[in-house]
């Protein structure tokens, strides 16, 4: 289609030259059928054919826009997307919340786009809630997601023999996130290790990716401290807990990378990029160690904390 539009333009084009020519030379001949064409009438159809040409030329672009951004959309309708437990509960928190997931997550299913629960995310959601809504929610949120999401062993059974492998390769890489450090920091506190921000900095700082500045892992140890500093003795227990990263972090990044590299179990052509949905600031800096130190994988793992 493109290259018929070009043609087209092209002869256009040549026709309104022929005709300015025309009027210049003023030469006459047969070119449309006439034996005598005036000088100005020959300016008027030089400028109109080439104004034709202008505007066919400039629909083709508009053409080939359109197609890439539907070829584009394409593809990333067959992106593989991965749900985590923290985006998972925060959804339920109200009404409009879980329905607005709820037909995300349908939608998806309807035209074949997998949508994955990784088998610890499902299990970490157990039934809670402040409220009797809120647990309502979430009791059929679980039994909506068995029914229209996938796990990973559903998706490839080679999975069960990869997992060891990529679980280790993703905590090498969660391990090195700032609220991770900051939990390594809280720990020593609460073991009561007396040791100074800098000289755990320096103790640590050579093993981890330049995707993040000193400041910036200061900053988020500092944090941490004041959190927990103010905190009761019962609330610290979960402050650990927070900044921890869990096996549930672990297993969606795990299978986040396994589908880059094993894409053809998600659709016919050859798709190696994947979408996280996450609101834990584990899997979010994640994206800028993958991005800076695994130059193979750069920009094919989209971390977001909204659909």
């Amino acid at each position: 289609m493109r290259k018929n539009l070009n043609i087209l333009s092209l002869a256009f084009f040549v026709l309104g030259i022929f005709f300015f020519i025309n009027s210049k030379l003023n030469i006459t001949g047969a070119i449309i059928g006439s034996s005598n064409i005036p000088s100005i009438f020959s300016s008027i159809f030089g400028l109109v054919f080439i104004l034709v040409s202008v505007l066919i030329f400039a629909s083709g672009k508009s053409l080939d826009n359109k197609l890439e951004e539907v070829e584009k959309a394409e593809v990333e309708n067959g992106e593989p997307i991965i749900l985590d437990t923290n985006y998972l509960i925060g959804s339920c928190k109200d009404e409009k919340g879980c329905k607005k997931l709820k037909e995300f997550i349908q939608s998806n299913f309807d035209c074949g786009q997998p949508v994955i629960i990784p088998k610890k995310v499902y299990n970490e959601l157990r039934i809670i809630g402040n409220n009797k809504g809120e647990i309502n929610r979430m009791a059929n949120l679980k039994e909506f997601l068995s029914k229209h999401t996938f796990p990973m062993e559903n998706i490839d059974e080679k999975w069960e023999n990869s997992r060891e492998r990529y679980n280790n390769l993703a905590k090498g890489i969660l391990y090195q996130t700032p609220k991770y450090l900051a939990f390594m920091y809280l720990s020593k506190i609460k073991n009561k290790e007396n040791i100074s921000i800098d000289k755990f900095l320096n103790s640590n700082f050579s093993k981890l990716s330049d995707a993040f500045s000193r400041e910036k892992y200061r900053y988020d140890i500092e944090t941490a401290i004041r959190t927990y500093d103010k905190a009761s003795s019962g609330e610290r227990k979960n402050i650990l807990h927070n900044y921890d990263v869990s096996p549930a972090d672990m297993e969606v990044l795990s299978s986040a990378l396994y589908l880059q590299d094993y894409p053809s179990m998600i659709a016919d052509k050859t798709i190696d990029k994947v979408k996280i949905i996450t609101k834990d600031a584990h899997l979010l800096d994640s994206l800028d160690i993958l991005n800076k130190s695994y130059a193979t994988r750069r920009g094919k793992l989209k971390v977001m904390e909204k659909i």
